[in-house]
């Protein structure tokens, strides 16, 4: 039988092999553990890389929108100060035409209560003598008096329509149509159709609308009138 000393030996040698595969198996433990951090971690630099790429894409599109918008405004703004110059001299040139005129001639700088001349649509903003009046597409323009038609016209900028109608010496004018049904010359009665609301773009949101740009104006250039008085109840 072994010696007493040999019996020692060998469980020394067993505790030391039990030690040595315990500390392997921590060791591939260790080992695991840090492989799977490190795919982690790579899993996590790849999503940081995607996203950043992707700030990188979106801040250079947003670039792009805010250059192609700036030369949207500046384009629309040129063609708004454009129309309002045209509509100056026009209404100068129409005075002269609605001279004597007797249609609608009970028009006055105190008439109000009349409908909008847009059917089913709402006052967006008024400006002194103008107002602009939105609503839905196709909707109907009307005439706010009885009156005459002295002038419809295309806008070349804008492709648009424009009828200017006479009640007494006193001028309405509708801009922004999408289409006319009246004529020069052709007597309207109050709340008749003339066209159909024309599209726009909106200066402050860009977006696509429906509206028209409503204005009057008196036989004396130096009186001064507000759209929003012919609409008050």
């Amino acid at each position: 039988p072994p010696s007493p000393t040999s019996r020692a030996r060998s469980a020394l040698r067993e505790r030391k092999l039990r030690d040595i595969r315990s500390l392997a198996d921590e060791v591939r433990t260790e080992q695991e553990t840090l492989a799977r951090r490190r795919r982690e971690l790579d899993s996590v630099s790849t999503r940081l890389t995607a996203q950043r790429e992707k700030l990188q894409r979106d801040s250079r599109n947003a670039k792009a929108t805010i250059r192609q918008l700036s030369k949207r405004e500046k384009s629309a703004l040129q063609r708004k100060i454009e129309q309002e110059q045209q509509l100056d001299v026009a209404i100068s040139e129409l005075r002269k035409l609605s001279k004597g005129n007797k249609e609608g001639a009970s028009f006055s700088s105190k008439t109000s209560g009349l409908r909008l001349p847009v059917v089913g649509g709402r006052v967006k903003r008024y400006k002194g003598n103008m107002a602009e009046i939105s609503g839905p597409k196709e909707a109907q323009v009307i005439s706010i008096y009885d009156g005459k038609v002295v002038e419809t016209k295309r806008n070349r900028i804008t492709g648009k329509y424009e009828v200017f109608i006479a009640h007494g010496e006193y001028i309405t004018s509708y801009a922004n149509l999408g289409s006319v049904c009246v004529g020069k010359g052709q007597k309207i009665a109050r709340n008749q159709q003339i066209g159909t609301i024309g599209s726009s773009v909106d200066f402050e949101t860009m977006q696509t609308e429906y509206r028209i740009v409503f204005g009057i104006y008196p036989p004396d250039p130096k009186q001064t009138m507000r759209a929003e008085n012919c609409f008050r109840r």
